[in-house]
């Protein structure tokens, strides 16, 4: 299971064959987890995972229509205590703008919380309320506690 020791959060369509030393390359010089995409509509040769010292999963990439695809499993990644997430520059996989959506919320409601005093209820907003509300929904849903956002 993981550990999330890593800063890093990689997420990949697929971990083609090709792409094999730039991948190990990350892997033995950076904090990295890396997650890939179990296939593509091409069918193309994929490198070993278990290579990379910090392979955490294989997402399943289920096509809705077309091109476009979503990544199971992959935007509760946002929800783990990662400070960077790389992704695909890949506009048909519908999950990554997902993650970049939640990303940028997260890190814009961050600061907020944080400024709340959790231990005096008679200083907390209502407005900061609905916030916490709407995060703690957000972790219930997605199965994990967020580290990053704390109250």
């Amino acid at each position: 299971m993981a550990d999330y020791n890593s800063s890093i959060c990689c997420i990949f369509n697929i971990g083609t064959h090709y792409r094999n030393p730039i991948y190990s390359k990350m892997s033995s010089e950076l904090p990295c987890d890396f997650y890939f995409g179990d296939r593509l509509l091409t069918p193309i040769k994929k490198m070993d995972y278990i290579q990379l010292n910090h392979f955490r999963s294989e997402l399943h990439n289920k096509y809705l229509f077309s091109q476009f695809y979503w990544q199971s499993k992959s935007v509760r990644l946002v929800f783990k205590p990662y400070t960077y997430y790389v992704l695909d520059g890949e506009p048909y996989c519908l999950s990554s703008w997902v993650i970049l959506f939640w990303a940028k919320l997260l890190q814009f409601l961050n600061p907020l919380i944080r400024v709340t005093d959790r231990d005096d209820p008679v200083t907390v907003q209502p407005t900061m309320l609905k916030v916490r509300k709407v995060v703690e929904c957000c972790r219930r849903f997605f199965g994990e506690k967020n580290k990053n956002v704390v109250f």
